[in-house]
């Protein structure tokens, strides 16, 4: 519940920094939880490999777009689980395209992760990125994330038969 609430007050102060009317926080449990519901997809197999880009506000400073590249590269000697670093490696860059194609995107990152295990921890449960995230709310115009497993593609009817998309 605590990191509904966090993502919650993150997304309406980010809408808020945009002009756009925040979302609605849910509403309060009431009763006992209920029986489980169906189980998600299987969780894929194998090293993980999160892109993350991000577009920064208009009032950012290249000393604040510095502190922030630098606090990212943190990431992977402060994110603990079981008391030890879990990112396999972390690397980014700024965008150079000449295609001018990045949408307001410049900066990106990838961080490889054991497990998707190890990527769930560091999105749901690791309190050093947590906090990271929620400080991102003053810098940040937009994120976009994408996880995918490395050398494999597959198809929109294999990813269908696997659960993975409707």
């Amino acid at each position: 519940m605590q990191f509904q609430q966090l993502l919650f007050a993150t997304v309406g102060a980010l809408m808020a920094s945009t002009g756009a009317a925040a979302p609605p926080p849910p509403p309060p449990p009431s009763g006992p939880p209920g029986p489980p519901g169906p189980p998600g997809p299987p969780a894929p197999k194998g090293q993980i490999t999160h892109f993350v880009s991000f577009s920064f506000l208009a009032n950012q400073t290249q000393a604040d777009v510095d502190d922030v590249t630098r606090r990212f590269l943190l990431l992977k000697d402060n994110c603990l689980k079981n008391g030890k670093p879990y990112i396999l490696s972390v690397s980014g860059g700024t965008n150079n395209s000449p295609t001018h194609r990045n949408k307001g995107f410049t900066h990106s990152w990838i961080n490889t992760f054991a497990s998707a295990e190890d990527r769930d921890y560091y999105q749901f449960e690791d309190p050093y990125h947590l906090n990271f995230e929620a400080s991102m709310v003053y810098h940040l115009k937009d994120a976009y994330a994408f996880d995918f497993l490395p050398a494999k593609y597959q198809t929109l009817q294999q990813l269908a038969a696997e659960n993975l998309v409707n």
